[in-house]
Order: structure tokens, then C-alpha cells, then sequence
């Protein structure tokens, strides 16, 4: 008997299972094949040149498996959550007799073990394959402890974002274009600013010295220390705005580039700022 105060459904949780068991499966074999196997495939050269080390196996396996990581935990939430996009599944899902935090919950915790599947499963394959001395040498047990420790820590941070942006768009294509957006803008306003401030003042040569690399997209060495408890910070508070946002959301919003009205404007807006911005760099670009 489930307690009351539960915040999981097991109907849920394993109706998700059912239908999306098959990207869990196409995620860990991508990884695998796209990511570590051409690593381990050439991990004789590693010997005999003797030139492996840590980071070599963070920008060779390590990179790649990354950059999937974030792609299939993106697609698993779009994919979760699909059902708050369409007028009769959202009206039978919302039927049932749960609350939305039930709903929500029961959705993250099965897309969390469908993402978490292939990781422990290409963490066990490393393993395996240290059984031979070649890939033992250039493949030491701290490397394969740190690789899973970074893949699940991007892999939350993704999936934990991507459900928030979920919450705001009534498209599960905008979801996505969002979530990719929302990503770089970071990145792309303090570009923006530091070209504009070294063109239009005079005197004025500030340096892209690329901060919100350093403290938004946190890279291999800084995860290894206390700057990945922004990450954590990050995750707490993308999934207490994406519960919120889930409860005050409109079911009718199905279909909606953004569910809320009240957020429609800053959209246009924010649209707008950054073609402007994009023009900007553009012509900038061509006039100089």
C-alpha cells in the first residue's frame, strides 16, 4: 500500500517504461559506439606513444559521450512530458486522480532511470574492458569513476533544465528549440556585449574572457572541484520553478509556442533583442 504523501505513482512510473524503454537502449548504445568504443579502439596507440593522460581521455571518449548525454536527456523529457501538448492526452492525463506533482515526479523519476541505465551499463562495459592490458594501461579505475561522475552530473543538470523549459512552452518543438536556446544565451549576451563595448568606445578593449564558461558551462576540471555545487544549486531550483510552473500552468495552453500569457510579451521581446543582437554581429562582421 503507497503512502499518501508519495510523490511517485507506480503506474506511471512504469507506463513510462513501457513506452520509452527503446531510448534508453538507443542511448546507451550510441554512447557506446559514438563515444568510448573508438577510444578503446585505439587505446594501443595510447601505449606505445605514451601520451595519455586524464584529459586526453576527457577530450577523446569523454567529449563525445558528453554531448549524447545531453541530446538523449533533452529528447527523454521532450518525450515524457509530450502528453501536455495535445488537447486529449493532456485532458486524460490530468483525468486521473493524482495530483500535478504526482504526474511530475513520476515522469522525472522514470526519465531519470532511463537515462541512468546507460550510463551504469557503458560504466560496467569499461570495466570489462580493462580486462585486456592494453586498454588496463591507458584506463586506470579513477578515470572510469570520474567519466560516470561527469555524465551523470551533465546528465541531471540537462534533464533537470529541460524539464523547467517544458513547463513554459505548449510545443514540444519549442521545447526543444527552447531548451537549446535558453542554453546559449549565457554565453551569447556576454559575447555581444564585449564586441559592442570594443567597437562602439572609443578606448575601450575589453577581453572575451569567457565567465560564464568558467561559471555557467562548468568544464572537465571544474566539475572536480567546489564549483560543481553551482550545478546542484541549479538542479534544486530548475525542478522547484518547473513544479510551480506545472501547477499554475493552463491545460488549454496545449499547442501554445508559450504556455503563459503573462510570459507571451517577454518572448516577443526577448525574440526580437536577440535579432537584433545576431543582425548586429552579422553586419559588424561584414562592414569591418
Amino acid at each position: 500500500m503507497s503512502l499518501k504523501a508519495s510523490f511517485f505513482n507506480k503506474s506511471i512510473i512504469k507506463s513510462d517504461f513501457k513506452r520509452f524503454w527503446w531510448i534508453s537502449v538507443l542511448n546507451a548504445l550510441t554512447v557506446f559506439f559514438f563515444g568510448l568504443f573508438p577510444f578503446l579502439n585505439s587505446s594501443n596507440n595510447y601505449v606505445t606513444t605514451g601520451k595519455f593522460s586524464e584529459s586526453s581521455f576527457a577530450s577523446s571518449a569523454a567529449t563525445l559521450t558528453y554531448m549524447w548525454d545531453g541530446i538523449f536527456a533533452l529528447l527523454t523529457v521532450a518525450l515524457l512530458f509530450i502528453y501536455l501538448n495535445h488537447s486529449g492526452s493532456v485532458a486524460v492525463m490530468h483525468g486521473l486522480p493524482l495530483k500535478r506533482k504526482n504526474l511530475y515526479f513520476s515522469h522525472m523519476l522514470s526519465g531519470a532511470c532511463l537515462l541512468v541505465a546507460p550510463l551504469i551499463l557503458n560504466f560496467g562495459i569499461l570495466f570489462l574492458f580493462r580486462l585486456s592490458d592494453s586498454i588496463a594501461k591507458v584506463l586506470p579505475v579513477k578515470y572510469i569513476l570520474i567519466w560516470a561522475y561527469i555524465y551523470f552530473v551533465y546528465m541531471i543538470v540537462v534533464f533537470s533544465f529541460t524539464s523547467l523549459v517544458a513547463m513554459i512552452t505548449g510545443s514540444t518543438i519549442a521545447n526543444i528549440i527552447f531548451t537549446a536556446i535558453f542554453g546559449l544565451v549565457p554565453v551569447a549576451i556576454e559575447y555581444f556585449l564585449a564586441t559592442f563595448i570594443k567597437e562602439q568606445i572609443y578606448g575601450c578593449m575589453p577581453e572575451w574572457n569567457y565567465f560564464t564558461t568558467r561559471w555557467v558551462y562548468l568544464n572537465y576540471d571544474a566539475l572536480l572541484t567546489y564549483k560543481a555545487l553551482i550545478y546542484l544549486v541549479l538542479v534544486i531550483l530548475f525542478v522547484y520553478f518547473a513544479v510551480v510552473l506545472y501547477n499554475k500552468r493552463p491545460l488549454e495552453a496545449n499547442g501554445e509556442v508559450v504556455a503563459f500569457k503573462v510570459l507571451r510579451p517577454l518572448f516577443i521581446y526577448g525574440v526580437a533583442l536577440g535579432s537584433g543582437m545576431l543582425g548586429y554581429l552579422y553586419f559588424s562582421k561584414i562592414i569591418s
